[in-house]
């Protein structure tokens, strides 16, 4: 852990990262700052998380102020906050991994976690919180079989902070149901809905007693499908050239049968969680319960990834963090989590570098971010800034001064993904992961059912009457 943080305050420090998604959360502080969390999402519609993580920052630059200091993007007066998040992460991974008996192979997983280097880049390098949001995944997942209301509320708080942790919502309604009708027992239902609602009900009163509420269920999830409109928007899956669709096409154009191409990976994507939750109904039945829930959880986010447009090049770290805690059960799986851990790094550095060099299209959301932009990534330049108003900019120019710098603009216009056709090779590996992952929990399905209808042949024996002289 200590090499782990170090390491992650180097970088940190050295490498600016994407000073425009930085920008953008110092922007929301600034704006929580003036005119408080209840009316942030009124007040600037560049806001596009939900609140948690809004909430998280604002108490971090309460506490930078209290040390007469402020959050400055392209340093580690920013990135200390994800920083602090991947070590209350690793304190939980030790937490969690506690009952693997065997010591060396729970330190080598808690060493791939700590030091795995797709964490680092998209957190400490990059600035962005996806930990956090995966974390809590997890813990939704591993509490599910122990205290269904304390998955209740860990579920709420992943949903408060990253509406991707919708995907994990699947895998706790198959269990729920499991526990329901197959195991008589109800309890489990009432208990995680109970604990669920609780987090939800504090913010919808909190934000509808500011008058926010509104806005903020409108720009923190209503509004998330359809903000990006390309086929993949850097993401290296399915849509990246390995289907013969240009990445930077509009997902709303007509695809087949009348279907936009958004409709149909949408399809796509449910078809992957149909399958995905009919291993967990199966599975289930093999006794190590939360196993079969953290596999299903990692293959439903890595389909989230590969499958559906608009997705964009962390959107698979959710999933990297679940294989890294199903290989505390199943080894097997650990050819995921190597894999996930090759191909999302390249793809995250490859993302980073076309930044950097200026080559990055956009991502427009279309709420502008001022007309003079960021300078060189340590503070904004001098009359311009960061405004409040919701139209277009005039394409900001961003600042490359390390080798990781930022270029991307979230200005509208351009292609959704700037990558070459040349690392098309990292899309067609993830294509093999995912067939891997399908097909191990398939052949996983198998075993349970034949070893099922061996156990139902040998009790139907046991049952017959025996025959003379028969032993």
């Amino acid at each position: 852990m200590i090499v782990a943080i170090e390491i992650r305050m180097l970088l940190a420090s050295r490498y600016q990262g994407f000073i425009s998604d930085q920008g953008l959360f110092i922007h929301w502080m600034e704006t929580i700052r003036q005119y408080g969390l209840g009316e942030a999402y009124i007040q600037n519609g560049s806001i596009n998380y939900p609140p948690l993580f809004l909430m998280l920052m604002d108490g971090y630059g309460k506490v930078l102020s209290l040390f007469g200091t402020s959050a400055l993007i392209g340093t580690l007066s920013f990135k200390g906050i994800v920083v602090l998040v991947d070590f209350a992460a690793m304190l939980a991974a030790i937490k969690l991994s506690a009952g693997i008996r065997s010591s060396g192979w729970r330190l080598f997983i808690l060493a791939l976690f700590a030091l795995n280097p797709v964490l680092i880049a998209g957190g400490a390098v990059w600035g962005q919180i996806d930990m956090l949001h995966s974390l809590l995944m997890v813990l939704a997942i591993v509490s599910l079989t122990k205290k269904t209301w304390l998955s209740g509320v860990w579920a709420a708080l992943a949903l408060l902070t990253k509406f991707q942790a919708v995907t994990i919502l699947p895998i706790i309604g198959i269990y729920l149901l499991i526990e329901a009708f197959r195991n008589r027992r109800w309890k489990p239902s009432i208990g995680w809905l109970g604990g669920f609602a609780v987090p939800w009900l504090v913010t919808v009163g909190y934000f509808a007693s500011a008058g926010g509420l509104k806005e903020m269920i409108k720009l923190a999830y209503t509004d998330a499908v359809g903000m990006y409109t390309s086929a993949t928007v850097n993401a290296a899956n399915i849509w990246f050239h390995v289907v013969g669709i240009d990445p930077s096409s509009d997902d709303t154009t007509p695809f087949l049968l009348g279907m936009s191409l958004r409709t149909f990976s949408l399809l796509l994507f449910a078809a992957a969680a149909l399958f995905i939750c009919v291993y967990e109904w199966i599975a289930t039945r093999s006794g190590d319960i939360e196993a079969v829930l953290l596999k299903a959880s990692c293959a439903m986010g890595f389909a989230f990834f590969m499958l559906p447009t608009e997705i964009h090049e962390r959107y698979g770290i959710p999933a990297l963090v679940f294989a890294l805690f199903v290989v505390l059960h199943d080894r097997r799986w650990l050819v995921a989590a190597v894999g996930m851990s090759v191909t999302m790094l390249v793809n995250i550095l490859v993302v980073m570098q076309d930044a950097a060099s200026g080559r990055f299209g956009g991502r427009g959301n279309g709420d502008g971010l001022g007309r003079r932009g960021f300078g060189s990534g340590r503070g904004f330049e001098n009359g311009g800034g960061l405004g409040n108003g919701r139209g277009p900019g005039s394409g900001s120019d961003f600042g490359a001064d390390t080798p990781f710098g930022s270029g991307r603009s979230p200005i509208g216009g351009g292609p959704g993904t700037t990558m070459a056709a040349s690392y098309t090779w990292i899309a067609v590996v993830n294509v093999l992961l995912l067939i891997w992952l399908l097909w191990v929990m398939w052949y996983e399905m198998r075993q349970v059912r034949q070893v099922r209808q061996l156990k139902e042949l040998a009790d139907q024996e046991m049952g017959q009457p025996r025959q003379v002289g028969q032993r």
